[in-house]
């Protein structure tokens, strides 16, 4: 009996002190630290955050790298929080903060495994610079953004499923780091040319900008995959148009969109197995001539002797080319590359021409596959659109039944395939 006692006792106690750690546990990680300061003088320290500043939090607790820190309604918040120097933070939530929005600024705020996740339904802004500490994922509920200036990585991952503005995206050198677009809209504005960060977009929207006075972001190192329902957009804030550089970009799925003529997604190499890339037409008439959008598979800085390969849908905005008609060999060149629909790359299922002027000769032309060729009907200026996947270009010949089309450049694949099925039509209806 003595013995069922003593070893009863024992697990009760045991019992006893896993609850009591399970309690701890629940006081001291992840717990929710609240920032109640209401001063409203810009110079007072109630605005400032950390270990010497405890009023400003609720029970006079500062968070720390266990904790979330979270802000909700505050009416006086119009000057922002002073991030102390060193200080870390499990994440930072924002609650419902009424009419105003935070500004979160000063020194660098180091950021755990908890992320951000602003479900005020407004923008909160770090004018402070983030250091992950962990991997994380930003989130957000209807309406929020968040604004931020610049973020270190330090060979973390990183989701992000809300409105996110990055100003300067950087990475520890050679360290590898995967951001992961998964809603919401994330816009990359700069980072340098080897900042080993790989961007995997499966849905929402990613863009990497050229702010229009610098590189933007513009990682030769960095990887690009999309899937799903994610869409790139290679844009240039301030400007039409913008560049941007990466080692290999693959898609299976979801959108990349050139954003305009004269846009070029630069690559030591291309693989489309699904989805749909968009590309854009221009003309211009003062001169310049005939420009668009390109992948040019570079393999590094020089002339174009990186790997394509494609399949799905290519579409051809052909907004920029306006109502003009063009001379019969106009090439506008879309794919740049030793194997731009060779041997070793596959062809779009789809091929698409958009937003034509109605006043264009092309108003109302599709495209039709013949062989490795896409053809549209005549124009009413009696010429032809014809993209090559062998040579990646589209090109203007004259109307088929005129012309042979070997001395503008144009493989005869398509053509001779179309001739072979135009005869046999005309044999079967006089047979009939």
């Amino acid at each position: 009996m003595k013995l069922k006692f003593a070893f009863a006792r024992k697990v009760a106690v045991g019992l006893i002190a896993v609850g009591s750690l399970a309690c701890l546990a629940t006081d001291t990680f992840a717990a929710n630290r609240t920032w109640t300061s209401s001063s409203i003088s810009a110079s007072s320290y109630r605005q400032k955050w950390g270990t010497a500043f405890t009023s400003n939090w609720a029970g006079n607790t500062v968070p720390t790298t266990a904790d979330v820190a979270t802000f909700g309604t505050n009416a006086f918040n119009q000057y922002g929080v002073q991030v102390q120097a060193g200080t870390q933070v499990g994440g930072v939530r924002f609650n419902n903060t009424g009419t105003n929005s935070y500004v979160i600024s000063a020194s660098t705020l180091g950021l755990g495994a908890q992320g951000i996740n602003n479900q005020s339904g407004r923008q909160q802004t770090f004018g402070a610079a983030l250091s992950l500490l962990a991997n994380q994922t930003w989130s957000g509920g209807s309406g929020a953004r968040i604004v931020t200036n610049n973020v270190e990585l330090n060979g973390t991952q990183l989701t992000t499923s809300t409105d996110i503005v990055i100003n300067t995206l950087q990475n520890t050198p050679s360290t590898l780091s995967t951001v992961t677009v998964a809603g919401g809209n994330l816009d990359v504005v700069g980072g340098g040319p080897n900042e080993y960060i790989n961007f995997a977009v499966t849905s929402g929207n990613l863009t990497t900008s050229d702010p229009g006075q610098g590189a933007g972001f513009d990682s030769s190192a960095s990887n690009l995959a999309v899937s799903g329902s994610g869409t790139f957009n290679n844009s240039k804030v301030g400007g039409p148009v913008g560049d941007t550089n990466w080692n290999l970009v693959t898609m299976s799925g979801g959108t990349i969109d050139l954003q305009g003529a004269g846009a070029n997604l630069i690559t030591n190499g291309y693989t489309q197995t699904g989805g749909m890339i968009k590309q854009y037409v221009g003309y211009d008439a003062g001169g310049g001539g005939a420009f668009s959008s390109a992948v040019q598979a570079t393999n590094g800085a020089g002339a174009a002797t990186g790997p394509l390969s494609y399949d799905g849908t290519l579409d051809i905005d052909f907004s920029g080319a306006g109502s003009n008609s063009f001379a019969f060999g106009t090439t506008w060149s879309l794919f740049q590359g030793v194997n731009a629909g060779g041997a070793a790359a596959s062809n779009f299922s789809t091929a698409l021409l958009d937003n034509v002027d109605p006043s264009s000769p092309y108003y109302g032309l599709s495209f039709t596959r013949y062989g490795t060729e896409w053809f549209t009907g005549p124009a009413t200026d009696g010429t032809w659109l014809v993209f090559q996947a062998q040579t990646g270009n589209l090109v203007v010949v004259p109307e088929p039944s005129t012309i042979v089309f070997a001395g503008l450049g144009v493989a005869m694949s398509g053509w001779t395939m179309w001739k072979k099925r135009r005869l046999s039509k005309l044999l079967a209806a006089k047979v009939g």
